[in-house]
């Protein structure tokens, strides 16, 4: 199996865009149930984030195709039903599947999956590796087997359980510790859900999630923990519940950044998964902004060739900061030259609120940077 997955859209509740859920698992808050939304506006956005060149052969995977094809939006029209998908437990699994048959027949189709509930609708376009496009993640593998270790030649940075942590007991816990045995291959993995935020039991929240933390490199809070019971067995195995958001950092040596999407079963102990790493052609990142509105930090950034460059840099901006142009002001001028310098060197990023905080912050680059 491979598929990349090339555009992404949702709208779970108030969390009606990517960039809103990207904000609300940041600050850690839930995407309430209060918002409508439509499947067609939906899917039509993961189709354009795509941005495609001509028009592919496209098929459908839907919780209900017909409504798509019908819809005023012609965009869908013409495309082929491949299935239709329940918003069921784990349906993304069957649901990957189907897409990676239909694809594998023919490089050049592209499948629209959209799944919709009463909690909202998530859509994402699949594409196979060879049409060389940005992607937010490749999806490498899937089975309900053992993991293959010929396919993970880099260690699982992210685990992500489709439904939350909370809901694993110690017999599906055990399992997942011998999956990830200490050692080279695992020397520490994440454990995380989108779950406590967008509770969809299809699996596809979660998919798109665990894309995300791949494409913007960051390895999430987790805002739940493991049952009691079982918290005590995290030391046995090689996992660890991140208390704060943190860069996904390089590790260097042909490092990749890998994540899992595991649904456990306790019944009969099958294991679904997808296995995800880092494509080929990323997608790009959202333009940087010096400040959003709101109560969001402020960012000044400062570059140069050296330390003797960085310092020159610090000194202007300790005397700006001592005028009185607002530090908003000041932070778009310095990022417009940021933005239009060609090869900055190294850069380093000042975060704060006020005159006050950057001021500190200098206080500590004047030491650190050199």
């Amino acid at each position: 199996m491979a598929l990349i997955i090339t555009g992404l859209e949702i709208a779970y509740g108030s969390c009606s865009s990517l960039h809103l859920l990207e904000r609300s698992i940041y600050n850690g808050n839930p995407c309430n149930e209060k918002g409508t939304h439509d499947p067609n506006t939906v899917a039509v956005n993961a189709f354009h984030d795509a941005d495609l060149d001509g028009i592919p052969q496209l098929g459908l995977l839907s919780t209900n195709p017909s409504l798509l094809i019908n819809s005023a939006n012609n965009v869908f029209r013409g495309s082929t039903q491949i299935g239709t998908i329940p918003a069921e437990s784990g349906a993304i699994f069957q649901a990957i599947q189907l897409a990676d048959s239909w694809i594998q027949e023919n490089p050049d189709r592209v499948v629209s999956l959209t799944i919709s509930s009463t909690i909202g609708t998530g859509s994402m376009l699949l594409a196979h590796p060879s049409r060389n496009i940005p992607a937010y993640a490749q999806i490498e593998f899937q089975s309900d087997q053992a993991v293959n270790e010929p396919l993970l030649t880099s260690p699982i940075g992210y685990l992500e359980l489709s439904q939350g942590l909370s809901k694993i007991n110690q017999a599906e816990f055990d399992i997942l510790g011998d999956m990830f045995e200490p050692g080279e291959r695992f020397p520490e993995t994440a454990l995380g859900s989108i779950y406590p935020h967008v509770s969809d039991e299809s699996g596809l929240a979660g998919l798109i999630h665990a894309s995300l933390l791949i494409s913007r490199k960051v390895i999430p809070r987790s805002s739940q923990g493991l049952s009691k019971d079982i918290s005590s067995s995290v030391e046995k195995h090689p996992f660890y519940i991140p208390q704060q958001t943190r860069p996904w950092l390089d590790q260097g040596n042909g490092f990749q950044r890998l994540a899992i999407l595991i649904q456990m079963e306790n019944i009969s102990n099958k294991r679904n998964y997808l296995i995800l790493r880092e494509p080929g052609i990323p997608k790009p990142l959202p333009k940087v902004q010096p400040y959003l509105s709101g109560k969001e930090p402020i960012l000044i950034p400062l570059w140069g060739k050296s330390a003797r460059e960085f310092q020159q840099q610090i000194q202007v901006l300790e005397a700006d900061l001592k005028t009185p142009v607002p530090v908003k002001q000041l932070a778009k001028d310095v990022y417009a030259k940021f933005s239009s310098a060609r090869q900055p060197g190294f850069v380093c990023t000042f975060m704060g609120s006020n005159q006050e905080d950057f001021l500190k912050e200098i206080t500590h680059a004047k030491k650190g940077i050199p």
